[in-house]
C-alpha cells in the first residue's frame, strides 16, 4: 500500500469513528430535562435554605445535617427514577419528588 492509501483508510476509519460516537451522543441520558432540572434545582435551593439556616441558628446542627441527609436521599431517589426512564421523569415520579421536598421545605426554619 501506498501511503496516501494508507492516510485514506486511516481517515476513513477515524470518519466512521466520530460518526458512530455523535450518533451514541443521542441516547445519553438528559441531566436538564424540564422535570429533572426543576427537582435539582430545588434541592440545590434547600440545602442553601437549610445551611442559611443552621448559620443563623435558626436549626441545630444535627438537624441541619438530617436535613441535608434527606435531601441527598432524594437526589438520589430522583437518580434512580431517570436512570430508569431514560434520563426522564415521569410526571407521577415528579410529583412524588416535589411532595418530598415540600415536606423537607416545612421543616427548614425560615
Amino acid at each position: 500500500m501506498t501511503k496516501a492509501r494508507i492516510i485514506l483508510a486511516a481517515l476513513a476509519l477515524a470518519g466512521a469513528g466520530l460518526a458512530a460516537s455523535a450518533a451514541s451522543a443521542d441516547t445519553t441520558p438528559l441531566a436538564n430535562h424540564a422535570r429533572r432540572a426543576e427537582i435539582n434545582a430545588r434541592l440545590a435551593e434547600e440545602n442553601v435554605q437549610i445551611r442559611d439556616a443552621a448559620r443563623a441558628g435558626l436549626i441545630a446542627p444535627q438537624r441541619a445535617h438530617a436535613l441535608h441527609r434527606e435531601v441527598h436521599s432524594i437526589r438520589m431517589q430522583e437518580q434512580a427514577f431517570a436512570a430508569a426512564e431514560n434520563g426522564h421523569l415521569t410526571h407521577r415520579q415528579q410529583r412524588l419528588l416535589n411532595r418530598e421536598e415540600n415536606a423537607v421545605g416545612s421543616q427548614i426554619a425560615r
